[in-house]
């Protein structure tokens, strides 16, 4: 049985015509979409039988509602798979490529036998690495921020820095996540110094940081998968005393500002996941931290009065009433 995954090309440049060939138990398929260079196709062999999706029939009454269990599951080469082409998507950007969307693919399955025909399922199974968005908006919140705009202003720069971090969050950019998110906090809090010592002590004396920390902590406990790496992320950030835990953050920096050939275990930008548990955890830092003094001017008199006086309404016309006592989580009358 083979696997077969597909991703999407954005390029300035057109092939001549679609072009296949082969790298070891790869087989490449770069095709044209639009008239433009627009999909990427591997092609894996000896996929293992365990790698198929799975379903299960389950009683709506007993599972709150649900009544079928979808299961993907990964085939473990798909790892180095997604490594291999932050390598290709990085020397394709010297030819014309702009990005290979790694966020998202598309997987089918082919049968090389008459055996594994009832096996595999027909047709093309999406698999998007972003979560769905599922919380209800804090609309109040949303309206608010447009509205004091100006008044936001001193917070332009860290807001700039943790919305790339978020995006680069996204699309599994640990590294370049990390990079922002730490300088959202040093823009903050980190009074011009850059040295580790001068700047740990900074960071450290910051009551506002060291309180985001705290809550990080807690926070903490909802974000990745997997003993190992609950076991892992209690030992490095969650159960860290602060000046342990920013001194484990500015190593990181340091590590990740630069770079040699001569290091034999140095960082490698293909292996993003190297660095998901300290990107994840530092935009909770950088969530914590800049939320607070961003609310506090959502909230300032001036603000309130601004929001109050400011009518909104849907697109069909009608006024919305907001509950002024509850307006933070969003509901309206």
């Amino acid at each position: 049985m083979k696997s077969r995954y597909s991703f999407r090309i954005e390029s300035s440049v057109r092939l001549q015509a679609d072009l296949v060939f082969k790298v070891g138990d790869r087989k490449y398929e770069l095709c044209n979409t639009d008239d433009r260079f627009g999909s990427i196709h591997i092609t894996l062999g000896n996929a293992p039988i365990d790698s198929l999706p799975s379903s299960k029939i389950l009683d709506p009454a007993e599972n709150d509602g649900v009544g079928a269990l979808f299961t993907y599951n990964t085939d473990a080469r798909i790892h180095d798979l997604m490594r291999d082409l932050r390598t290709i998507e990085g020397s394709l950007t010297l030819w014309g490529v702009e990005t290979i969307d790694l966020n998202s693919l598309e997987q089918e399955w082919i049968a090389e036998n008459s055996d594994e025909e009832g096996l595999v399922p027909e047709g093309k199974l999406s698999v998007s690495f972003t979560p769905p968005l599922v919380a209800p908006a804090q609309a109040d919140l949303i309206v608010r921020s447009i509205l004091a705009t100006e008044s936001l202003l001193e917070f332009e720069v860290p807001l700039n820095f943790y919305r790339q971090g978020n995006r680069e969050l996204r699309e599994q950019r640990f590294v370049s996540a990390f990079h922002n998110f730490f300088f959202c906090l040093e823009t903050q809090f980190g009074g011009g110094q850059f040295k580790k010592n001068q700047l740990a002590a900074n960071f450290l004396s910051s009551d506002a940081l060291t309180s985001a920390i705290g809550r990080a902590q807690l926070l903490g406990a909802f974000i990745g998968q997997g003993k190992s790496f609950q076991s892992e992320l209690k030992t490095r950030y969650l159960e860290a005393d602060p000046g342990k835990l920013i001194e484990t953050l500015i190593d990181i920096r340091g590590e990740l500002h630069h770079h040699t050939k001569r290091k034999r275990r140095t960082w490698n930008p293909g292996v993003q996941r190297d660095y998901e548990m300290d990107a994840l955890f530092i935009q909770l830092v950088c969530h914590e931290a800049i939320t607070t003094p961003v609310t506090e001017v959502l909230f300032r008199d001036a603000e309130i009065d601004r929001f109050k006086n400011t009518p909104v309404t849907t697109s069909s016309g009608t006024r919305i009433n907001w509950k002024l006592d509850t307006a933070a989580t969003g509901e309206t009358e």
